[in-house]
């Protein structure tokens, strides 16, 4: 997995001005509604990134609208991105979120070679999420939670980049929250 580092200098002649990405934190929790968004598709190769979250729900929980991509042109990977839409004249706004979501259906996909544990060194482990889960930095500017369940994977990855000093948006706790809530609704 590739990651971008974004820096940005803004009006600043001084080039050692950036904007540094923040780990988030938050003061409250949005907890996905338990009876949405529908039951997923019985063959996991089926399912569709709004069997796993509705757009209401990512907008809530982002608290702004939010633009999702979707894409399945792997077989039996489904990947789901949900990212802020940015108003570019918007100076107040200057806070980024990003939710990256991959969920691997098995065959022809072996989980085991795709989330091999010590390629995300240091991880931390999460307790009652599927075979396994953890959950690890990636790059300083984001963190991803992974899980395995039999034949079954898959990983949300939560990013927030706060380029104007304004309030982080969530904590760590809050997209284990998201990622608990992925789990459920693809096993």
């Amino acid at each position: 997995m590739a990651l971008a580092t974004l820096v940005v200098s803004c009006g600043s002649d001084d080039s050692s001005t950036v904007a540094e990405a923040t780990v988030p934190s938050a003061e409250s929790v949005v907890t996905p509604s338990e009876d949405a968004p529908a039951e997923p598709a019985s063959d996991g190769g089926d399912l569709l990134c709004s069997d796993i979250f509705a757009d209401d729900e990512i907008e809530e929980f982002f608290t702004e609208p939010a633009e999702l991509t979707e894409n399945d042109v792997v077989p039996g990977v489904l990947q789901c991105t949900w990212e802020t839409i940015e108003d570019a004249d918007d100076l107040q706004d200057l806070a980024m979120q990003t939710i990256w979501v991959q969920f691997y259906s098995g065959p022809p996909t072996d989980v085991s070679t795709v989330f091999d544990q010590t390629a995300f060194e240091p991880v931390d482990t999460i307790t009652d999420v599927g075979d396994e889960a953890w959950v690890s930095e990636a790059g300083g500017i984001a963190k991803q939670y992974i899980f395995i369940e039999g034949d079954t994977a898959g990983m949300l990855m939560y990013q927030e980049i706060n380029m104007g000093g304004s309030d982080d948006v969530h904590s760590d706790g809050d997209a284990e929250v998201l990622f608990r809530t992925f789990h459920d609704r693809v096993t």
